[in-house]
């Protein structure tokens, strides 16, 4: 078990993992690409594209990039999944949360030290 670990190209799957999420990103969080791209359609490119890359540095067999693109896009997956259900609501949160302060005790953003 541990050999099968060692062989997995660790650099192609961070690599196609960082494409992947780039991709995800700007197609499913910008006009652009809700204008661009059907409902999910920047996921699927996301996938699509991040595999891709992740199994052509990876190089090897058919099996090899499989399992690299695979491993990379899970990896993507992952990563968008988490941004999305914490980061973008934790922004959306301190903005809300520094307005009420702000109406809390008379002073704005700019006023305050930080």
């Amino acid at each position: 078990m541990r050999d099968n670990v060692r062989a997995v190209h660790w650099r192609a799957v961070v690599i196609g993992f960082g494409v992947g999420f780039v991709i995800a990103i700007l197609g499913e969080a910008t006009a652009v690409g809700e204008l661009l791209l059907p409902d999910g359609g920047g996921y699927v490119l996301a996938g699509l594209l991040g595999g891709f890359v992740a199994g052509f540095v990876a190089g090897g067999s058919a099996g090899t990039g499989a399992f690299t693109g695979g491993l990379a896009s899970v990896f993507g997956g992952l990563g968008v999944l988490l941004l999305e259900i914490y980061a973008i609501p934790g922004a959306i949160g301190g903005v809300i949360g520094a307005a009420v302060k702000g109406r809390w005790d008379g002073s704005t953003a700019a006023e305050r030290p930080v």
